[in-house]
């Protein structure tokens, strides 16, 4: 399963509101199917790090030409069910 983008306003980085969202689409995601895996530019090192801290491993880079727009090349990061399972909401009080 791929995971779709979050675009929060720059008012809204930095404060657990991505981790939150990707923390949900994961859960959702994991009653599914066992792996997940993101797309993201290469350049995009905000995003490449934020999914690394989730748990997300870098799998390979590939060519990407979407329907619309310009063709880039992706890193592609997976995480398995396995080992995202543990990972609390980043809500819940530890």
């Amino acid at each position: 399963m791929e995971v779709g983008y979050t675009f929060l306003a720059r008012k809204y980085w930095g404060k657990g509101h991505n981790t939150e969202l990707k923390w949900l689409m994961l859960t959702h995601a994991f009653q599914h199917v066992e792996q997940v895996v993101f797309y993201i530019g290469e350049n995009n090192l905000r995003s490449r790090r934020a999914i690394e801290k989730i748990g997300a491993k870098l799998i390979e880079k590939i060519a990407r030409q979407p329907k619309e727009g310009a063709s880039y090349t992706a890193t592609v990061y997976g995480i398995t069910k396995a080992d995202y399972s543990g990972h609390d909401s980043p809500t819940d009080p530890q």
